[in-house]
């Protein structure tokens, strides 16, 4: 989830959207803001669905990929640079097990480890070692073999079986986490000897957790986003501070989010609008617990909000409303929880 668009799939992979829909990214053939959850259209089931800043992506269970939403930049894959408020296929017959949507780009893991991406290529996030759009999957370049795929602002970020991070697009803050702030257009290792499990990048940071629990984090601070008790940015992984364990992480633009075995869930970077869920609007360079009383099995965050899932199927939203991106009927800002309205399970 990017943007100012939620996405949410019930269990049968019926896929759902609210926010921000002026791009035709709520995939429901409008070019509206949605308040409350709409389905988007085609009888479409997808495994697994990602926001981009404007775009949407789903894929379904035969590995085939589709985009909507705007689709300037070649974000949709379909070889246009058509607007699409409904689905379409993202062309080449590509079979993919994982998808990501950054905010102008998408990409694609294949069962064989290989990455391909299309879309925005000014920054080199594309990996294909060139600065050229693509409005159709290109292979990143050399012999990487990746376990996950996630896709940043204007980056992209792979991690190995070995635990290893790889990293290419945009170097601005030193988010690619090689010691510099140079953007790169093919791959480049995340320094130091560390071995992760799970990887999110945001806008300009990104999370990286480890089997432990401790969470490390590199890229821009510039309001707390790495957690670190500094806004100092890092162009290597400095650890979260607190002696917190976590079980998985989630970015939005620049903040931060982190889930625990208990359910709680807290958060730490840019505090605007409340889209930390402490009841206040302050940034924070330390993880903060969101008020509530909360017990959540999933995380996402926005450019200004934050979304979580509950066992019982329930969606919840806090942080910043002016599209409708809460999805309570009101676009009235949040610094703690609310539940989406309808059943979205």
């Amino acid at each position: 989830m990017r943007g100012t668009t939620c996405y949410a799939l019930k269990a049968v992979g019926d896929p759902w959207a609210w926010g921000d829909g002026v791009s035709g990214q709520l995939g429901d053939n409008s070019l509206s803001n949605k308040s409350s959850p709409v389905s988007v259209v085609g009888a479409h089931l997808f495994t697994a669905i990602s926001g981009g800043n404007v775009h949407g992506i789903g894929l379904k269970s035969d590995n085939s990929v589709w985009g909507w939403g705007t689709n300037t930049q070649g974000e949709v894959g379909d070889n246009t640079a058509t607007i699409r408020s409904s689905p379409v296929s993202a062309v080449g017959g590509h079979l993919f097990t994982d998808i990501s949507a950054g905010n102008n780009h998408s990409a694609g893991l294949k069962s064989d480890g290989s990455v391909w991406a299309w879309g925005l290529n000014t920054s080199g996030q594309l990996g294909d070692n060139s600065l050229s759009n693509k409005s159709s999957p290109v292979s990143v370049v050399g012999t990487h073999s990746f376990i996950e795929i996630r896709c940043g602002g204007n980056y992209t970020v792979g991690l190995k079986l070995d635990g290893s991070v790889w990293c290419w697009g945009a170097g601005s803050s030193g988010k690619l986490g090689d010691f510099t702030a140079t953007g790169k257009s093919s791959p480049v290792s995340v320094v130091g000897t560390h071995s992760f499990i799970k990887i999110s990048p945001g806008h300009d940071h990104c999370l990286g957790l480890k089997s432990d629990g401790n969470v490390w984090a590199w890229g821009r601070s510039y309001n707390g986003e790495l957690g670190n008790n500094s806004t100092a940015n890092k162009s290597s992984p400095v650890s979260v501070v607190g002696g917190h364990s976590f079980t998985d992480i989630f970015t939005g633009s620049a903040h931060s989010l982190c889930l625990k075995s208990d359910g709680t869930a807290w958060t730490w970077g840019h505090g605007s609008a409340g889209k930390l869920g402490d009841l206040t609007a302050s940034n924070k360079s330390s993880p903060v617990s969101v008020v509530g009383g909360h017990s959540f099995i999933a995380l996402a965050g926005g450019t200004n909000h934050s979304m979580a899932r509950k066992t019982d199927g329930s969606t919840w939203t806090w942080g910043q409303n002016t599209n409708g991106e809460l999805g309570d009927w009101t676009t009235t800002n949040r610094s703690s929880p609310v539940a989406v309205v309808g059943t979205i399970a």
